[in-house]
């Protein structure tokens, strides 16, 4: 078992290397012409930032200089622990809300038949048969809507953003937590600047979808798992299986994809089983199976029950339709596929339609080469964009309003020029690509981390890879659903250079 386990680590790592240096690749072809592209006062901050570089490289005196001002700030802050997290808390928050209310408007995609669709009082759109999907979100909507007096569509957008926010800063918490008690605090405080500057300031939160509520459910399964892991009481290990299978369940109904991560801890557990750990194993999987059936049949009890939408299950896409959309062009969404499902009634005839566009997709390749540099390319396109997209959708992001103060003035030419955030914000794109750069670096030194956890981020990350190479991706908005797995990969990768540098 134990050569079976070697074999198969070894084969994962190099799959896992192979797939992040491709990101990494295209993470460095974006930085020249977003650089030739930006505002002077960007440039001007590359350019101390370079200098102070290179003359710590040449200065041992400067970097000795530096080294001893940083140790000396961070003692000096260790008395005040509590009062300078409560401080940088509190502006973090303060530039999400700020951002929420000078970020929220229209949009010309998903979200915005979301919060239409929930000020209905009945809801009778073929859009949720098509994508029965996006149905938890909407009931999550509507009932937000209720719950907070049915105001106008306009107000009910600006609430869920800040939900949006709670939900963020919830679901970092929960990664920190989780770091807290894997690495016992250390790597604490790169993960969480890296990982607040990459999805903590972003501004995401300015938009009400799917993205936000899936990056939490990732961290509170990522969190249940680690506290799992250590949990000797029966009635709290009990209690966290139960809690993890509904998250599985609520995971399954917000993006199925998110499912990956519990098939990459199926394959953790098949590689590291031993004797011993068998009957913990079956009474597991035994809570976790019950919990998800009881669940499964709530959720079919009340939605046969429940009179605000009606879904017509003929009308849904088949998994194939989303296999034939990845095929051609970037990847992505493809207008023409979707015209040509919704001319054809049932879905079976979709199924077998789609089987053989996929079959014609597949020739019109010639040969596996040209696959594999349509794969290369779709690799790039899905995940070395660190702005996650940011205005790439069409009619991404329309603001409500646009007001004339210092700050409103900072956040429109970050996030959303003239009004409208469109691809052209590139001072913003440009400082995080650079983020994004060094989180994936990073990433790729976790390969050489090999305990049974990081081997699971490893497995998750592989798979939701794999998936966006398979199915529809295009872009890299879909990253942000697996972004915790990514960001608890950045103490392993600093903890691998750690080691490569006792051994130089």
């Amino acid at each position: 078992m134990s050569k079976v386990r070697t074999s198969a680590v070894y084969a994962i790592n190099i799959i896992f290397l192979t797939l992040v240096s491709v990101s990494i690749i295209g993470a460095i072809a974006l930085i020249p012409d977003l650089f030739t592209q930006i505002s002077g006062w960007v440039v001007g901050i590359v350019d101390v930032f370079w200098i102070i570089t290179v003359a710590c490289i040449l200065s041992k005196k400067l970097r000795l200089f530096i080294s001893q001002m940083i140790r000396s700030v961070i003692t000096k802050m260790r008395g005040y622990k509590k009062f300078v997290l409560t401080i940088t808390a509190f502006i973090i928050v303060i530039w999400q809300i700020f951002l929420v209310y000078n970020l929220s408007g229209w949009s010309g995609w998903d979200p915005s038949f979301l919060t239409a669709a929930a000020t209905y009082k009945v809801v009778e759109d073929s859009y949720f048969s098509v994508y029965p999907n996006v149905v938890f979100q909407l009931f999550i909507n509507h009932f937000v809507w209720i719950l907070t007096g049915q105001q106008s569509r306009e107000t009910l957008i600006i609430i869920l953003n800040l939900l949006n926010i709670l939900m963020l800063d919830t679901a970092l918490l929960l990664l920190l937590k989780s770091l807290r008690k894997l690495f016992n605090g250390r790597y604490l405080c790169e993960t969480a600047v890296l990982g607040l500057l990459i999805i903590g300031l972003s501004p995401y939160v300015a938009i009400p979808y799917t993205d936000i509520i899936a990056f939490l459910l990732s961290s509170i399964a990522i969190y249940l798992v680690v506290v799992l892991k250590n949990i000797r009481s029966k009635q709290k290990r009990v209690f966290v299986l139960i809690s993890l299978g509904l998250v599985m369940v609520l995971s399954y109904m917000t993006k199925p994809s998110l499912l990956i991560f519990y098939m990459a801890i199926i394959i953790a557990i098949v590689l590291f089983l031993n004797k011993s750990s068998l009957k913990n194993c079956f009474i597991s999987s035994l809570i976790l199976t019950i919990t998800i059936a009881f669940s499964v049949f709530g959720i079919h009890y009340f939605m046969a029950h429940q009179d605000y939408i009606n879904i017509n299950h003929e009308m849904r896409e088949p998994a194939t339709h989303f296999i034939a959309m990845g095929m051609t062009g970037k990847g992505g969404f493809n207008g023409k596929d979707i015209k040509d499902d919704t001319s054809i009634e049932t879905y079976k005839e979709r199924n077998d339609a789609n089987k053989q566009k996929i079959k014609k997709r597949l020739k019109k390749f010639g040969n596996v080469t040209n696959y594999q540099k349509f794969l290369f390319t779709k690799q790039i396109n899905n995940t070395s964009d660190g702005s996650f997209a940011w205005g790439v959708e069409g009619g991404f992001l329309k603001l409500f309003d646009i007001n004339d103060n210092i700050g409103s003035r900072f956040v429109m030419k970050m996030y959303a020029k003239n009004g409208q955030a469109l691809n052209n914000t590139f001072e913003f794109r440009f400082l995080i690509q650079i983020v994004w750069l060094i989180v994936l670096v990073l990433c790729w030194f976790s390969a050489f981390i090999n305990n049974r956890f990081s081997i699971i981020l490893k497995l998750t990350i592989v798979g939701f890879m794999l998936f966006l190479l398979l199915f529809e991706g295009g872009r890299s908005r879909y990253v942000i659903q697996f972004l915790p797995f990514i960001i608890m990969t950045i103490p392993y990768g600093i903890m691998a250079i750690d080691n490569l540098k006792k051994k130089i």
